[in-house]
């Protein structure tokens, strides 16, 4: 039998990373009492060997301005009101609790339950593609370099099911997303599958240990919360801390997120769909562009799509992580519909698989949390600053920089209307639609 042989490279998630080779954070801003201090720009991939910048936009804030009482700055200034006593906001993370948690044991959801391999089953075909991409997943587990075909499948076919067994397999870090196939001349069918991987050996057995100490350690956190919705927030805002958007080696997979604390774009996506497969919650791989916010340019991206209570919907861990040490994490990105990811968010369609269409609002943040406005209104917001405590995080469907402006103009009525009478000083931070208050009271 004679055959030819081709070489493809999958372009499985090749979105290049966040703050490092897929993509990048979205910029956020910080404005401190009247005045908007816009902090930060795009960030490159390796901003310390001068490269160009990848591919994704993240959200990496520089800090907080600070402000002291009758000091003034250039780019600030310091408010003084002649009312209250002290009051402190905050953002609603996870569930609050005095007593000691609750811890429940998590139920891994299923390899048979996977998004991808589901998807292929659908497919004309389905059983003889579901079976080759087991027989993947079986060599990969064994660091097989080959796979037998045996003629079962064309080209277009092995791309599809090499495809949705990458999107499924976070855990398999060390495969590459390369591979090469053997054609037969005769049946135009593929014969064999080669893969490659980026460790193998005593190296891959010391990665693999150190990955489960990681995965762990992080579903340790997810143990006490009650519900769906809880584990996904406690696991989105654990990795969020834990990693830093940084390009290098591993920044494209699960294990530079969870191991070595350094992703993009595609690492925390792969890092946060494994995590929430620990934690029995269905989490998938999306692909596209998203649009720089200071360039207007389209860019390479990856995020996930999770499926809450019965519902799906996006959720982008790298928009949401803000790498700034008083404010870790936002989350303007937690739990969207299509429609509202599609605003600066493009899915690709070509090589993957369909996306479900989100529609469910339920459990987006704000909403569940009541930290979504409609409108600016001075009892609308002091209500909303009340309740708090802590960082207050509030999404205005007017977008960030229309509410930070609305502050600076109406904070003294504000806090006068929360019965606010002594000095004080407020700092803002925002990225996309999300704003942080924080108030300090004299």
């Amino acid at each position: 039998m004679t055959v030819k042989c081709f070489t493809v490279i999958v372009s499985v998630l090749l979105v290049v990373a966040l703050l490092g080779g897929c993509g990048a954070q979205v910029p956020s801003e910080s404005v401190t009492t009247t005045t908007v201090a816009k902090v930060n720009g795009t960030t490159s991939d390796v901003p310390l060997a001068g490269e160009p910048t990848a591919d994704c936009v993240q959200t990496t804030p520089t800090g907080w301005t600070t402000s002291a009482t009758g000091t003034a700055r250039p780019t600030q200034t310091n408010v003084t009101s002649t009312s209250g006593s002290t009051v402190s906001t905050s953002a609603s993370t996870a569930a609050k609790t005095t007593a000691a948690p609750t811890v429940h044991t998590l139920t891994p959801l299923a390899s048979s339950s996977y998004y991808g391999l589901c998807e292929l089953r659908k497919l004309p075909n389905g059983q003889v593609l579901a079976e080759v991409y087991q027989k993947i997943v079986d060599a990969v587990e064994n660091c097989q370099a080959t796979v037998e075909i045996g003629e079962t499948l064309t080209e277009s076919e092995m791309m599809t099911v090499f495809y949705h067994y990458y999107a499924d397999y976070p855990q398999h870090f060390w495969c590459d997303s390369k591979m090469r196939y053997t054609v037969s001349q005769r049946t135009d069918k593929v014969v064999q599958l080669k893969l490659s991987y980026t460790m193998t050996g005593e190296a891959l057995r010391r990665a693999r240990a150190d990955f489960h100490k990681a995965v762990l350690s992080l579903l340790k956190i997810a143990e006490t919360g009650n519900d769906e919705y809880e584990r996904e927030l406690l696991l989105h805002d654990a990795l969020a801390k834990r990693v830093t958007y940084q390009e290098g080696e591993n920044a494209h997979n699960a294990y530079g997120a969870l191991v070595m604390g350094k992703a993009v774009c595609e690492g925390y996506a792969r890092a946060f769909q494994y995590l929430l497969y620990q934690a029995g919650i269905q989490c998938l791989m999306a692909e596209g562009n998203s649009i720089n916010p200071f360039t207007g340019q389209s860019e390479g991206h990856a995020w996930n799509v999770v499926l809450i209570d019965g519902q799906y919907y996006h959720l982008d861990l790298t928009w949401d992580d803000t790498d700034d040490s008083r404010t870790p994490v936002v989350y303007p990105y937690f739990n969207l519909t299509t429609a509202q990811i599609q605003e600066n968010h493009t899915i690709r369609i070509e090589n993957s698989y369909d996306l479900p269409n989100c529609v469910a609002t339920a459990n987006n943040f704000h909403v569940k949390n009541g930290t979504r406005l409609t409108e600016c209104t001075v009892d609308g917001v002091a209500r909303m600053l009340t309740k708090t405590t802590g960082d207050a995080h509030i999404y205005y469907v007017g977008g960030g920089q229309s509410f930070a402006d609305w502050f600076n103009a109406n904070h003294n009525a504000v806090l006068k209307a929360m019965g606010i009478e002594r000095s004080y000083s407020f700092n803002m931070l925002f990225t996309g639609n999300e704003v942080v208050v924080r108030l300090t009271i004299a």
